[in-house]
């Protein structure tokens, strides 16, 4: 298999790379990247929601592919913290039936994140690891895949995919979910600039807070609200220039 073994390979791992998605995002109970932990029994836990779905033909799935268990890891994003993060229950995958826009049945493959395990009992680990910095959750799965071959051989490939959830914070009460959600925000604006190498301005705030007013309500902003948020940090930036300007002279 010549083109398997030249840029084949690279390219079918591409494609199965690109076969998985986090379609929702890491929210707790009031949908906002925040959730608050509770003491129980097994340490300190929290509620959280997260799915992952599979993009692969169900009929190729039955016959030629196996998913195992996905591994789930709650990671600091603090650089300072040298740490592996805190190993979660492995979440396992399900299958949903929907109704395609032709109107034929088709199953889509699917996992979800319910809970978070904080601090386990026995760990003498800080919880303040996670509590004082922003998180992120990383999944973990193996595919592997049974090519049926013209010389009824079979060939096995196997390849381990992951996936880093957008960021998040853990809290003890609701009052600090608006602080949470700022360092979110300016968290992954921050991330988009660095890698496009831009410098913040007025239409850039404006673009990645529409970015998030979708993301928190699940719509597309309005016209007149990106206006309204553009015309806000105008005068934000007006004013910052001024004080620069008389502090200067």
């Amino acid at each position: 298999m010549p083109y398997w073994n030249n840029e084949g390979r690279d390219s079918f791992i591409k494609l199965i790379e690109h076969s998985f998605i986090i379609v929702v995002q890491p929210t707790g109970p009031d949908g906002f990247p925040v959730t608050y932990y509770k003491k129980d029994n097994f340490g300190q836990s929290a509620k959280l929601n997260a799915r992952i779905i599979c993009l692969l033909d169900s009929d190729v799935l039955q016959n030629s592919v196996q998913l195992s268990n996905i591994d789930v890891t709650l990671c600091s994003l603090n650089p300072d913290v040298n740490d592996k993060g805190l190993i979660q229950t492995p979440i396992v995958w399900q299958t949903q039936h929907i109704m395609s826009a032709e109107g034929e049945l088709i199953s889509i493959l699917y996992a979800e994140v319910h809970n978070l395990t904080v601090k386990n009992a026995y760990s003498k680990r800080s919880s303040g690891l996670f509590y004082s910095n922003l998180c992120q959750l990383k999944f973990r799965t193996k595919v592997k895949i049974i090519f049926h071959l013209a010389d009824k051989k079979n060939m096995i490939f196997e390849h381990y995919i992951e996936l880093l959830s957008q960021p998040f914070g853990i809290s003890s009460h609701s009052q600090h979910s608006s602080s949470i959600v700022a360092k979110v925000f300016l968290y992954e604006i921050g991330q988009i600039l660095e890698k496009e190498q831009k410098v913040i301005n007025t239409d850039i705030l404006t673009e990645y807070t529409c970015r998030y007013h979708t993301r928190m309500l699940g719509v597309k902003t309005k016209q007149h609200t990106a206006q309204f948020i553009r015309e806000v940090f105008s005068k934000a930036f007006n004013g910052l220039v001024v004080d620069n300007y008389n502090s200067t002279n």
